[in-house]
């Protein structure tokens, strides 16, 4: 699919350093949050999950080369990503988190999804935009500060998603320790109870299973228009758009803080993960904030080891 920047123009854009302004927090919703402003200005089918590191029956150890399978990043394949344990003991909910979930739960089912898709998924020849309300919203002031290890991309999402929401940057290492994560990485579950037990100030966290590319921009839409905030996704990159990560294949998470019904649809998204600051040639850009369809950011999300969206 075609690959846009935040003003429709092809390739990546995103901040290279600097400070941001901290700002009031208006919107066409609103006040929001601390550093959120939402602007509304601004197909892939349903794919089985990979088979090991490789996808598309690849084997696990990374074939250069061969088609259809992922190229070589550096040794690396994962960024960050543990399997959530459904065996885990989970943190208690107060009454009022347990309320604010429900409620996500009821404004996601009657969010607009995309009119023209089936069951499955795929064509999407037209969008459903939402009543009463702009077409499309962004976060326009969305951090994106570079992810600083190999495997730690959920609490680098997290960063960022925090910094816009409350306009300060907790640093990476605050989400690590916070979450609890390893060398291994972060579980969908470490990231949503780490934000619920240190920002429950700021809204309740949960984690959503999309089956398509209308509960993908159904969640976006939920978060960003109505709570003012991103949403994590855990995506396998391998056939997410070429132009961004060059059919690299990994396990990984990182943030969506836009949404676009008009014409195929779209979500835009922060990606943090920079292969330039761990390798000299690492042959591809990612680092930046894209715009790309629904449908293709589904296609990540469904081949990712939780499969889940943290909103």
């Amino acid at each position: 699919g075609t690959v846009m920047d935040t003003h429709g123009r092809p390739g990546p854009v995103g901040p290279r350093g600097g400070r941001r302004p901290r700002r009031r927090v208006v919107g066409w919703l609103g006040v929001i949050g601390a550093g959120a402003v939402l602007t509304g200005v601004l197909a892939s089918p349903s794919l089985a999950a990979p088979v090991g590191h490789g996808g598309r029956g690849c084997p696990v150890a990374l074939v250069p080369g061969v088609p259809g399978c992922p190229v070589a990043d550096g040794g690396i394949t994962n960024t960050g990503v543990v399997a959530d344990d459904p065996n885990a003991p989970q943190p208690m909910l107060t009454d009022k988190q347990r309320a604010d979930i429900a409620q996500m739960d009821r404004d996601r089912a009657n969010a607009p999804g995309l009119s023209g898709e089936g069951s499955a998924g795929g064509v999407l020849p037209n969008m459903l935009p939402p009543a009463g309300a702009p077409a499309t919203g962004t976060l326009a002031n969305q951090a994106l500060q570079r992810q600083e290890k190999t495997y730690t991309c959920g609490p680098a999402a997290a960063r960022n998603m925090i910094q816009t929401l409350t306009g300060t940057d907790y640093g990476e290492g605050f989400f690590v320790t916070a979450m609890g994560t390893t060398t291994n990485g972060t579980s969908s579950d470490q990231i949503r109870n780490a934000l619920n037990a240190k920002f429950p100030g700021w809204g309740t966290w949960s984690l959503s299973y999309p089956k398509s590319a209308s509960d993908v921009i159904r969640q976006v839409y939920v978060d960003v228009a109505q709570r003012g905030r991103g949403v994590i996704q855990n995506v396998y990159t391998l056939n997410m758009p070429y132009s961004i990560y060059a059919g690299h294949g990994l396990w990984h998470f990182n943030l969506s803080y836009g949404f676009d019904y008009t014409g195929v649809g779209y979500v835009q998204y922060a990606e943090q993960w920079d292969p330039s600051k761990f390798y000299s040639k690492p042959g591809y850009a990612s680092y930046g904030k894209w715009k790309i369809q629904a449908a293709e950011l589904y296609t990540g999300i469904s081949q990712s080891i939780n499969k889940a969206m943290v909103g």
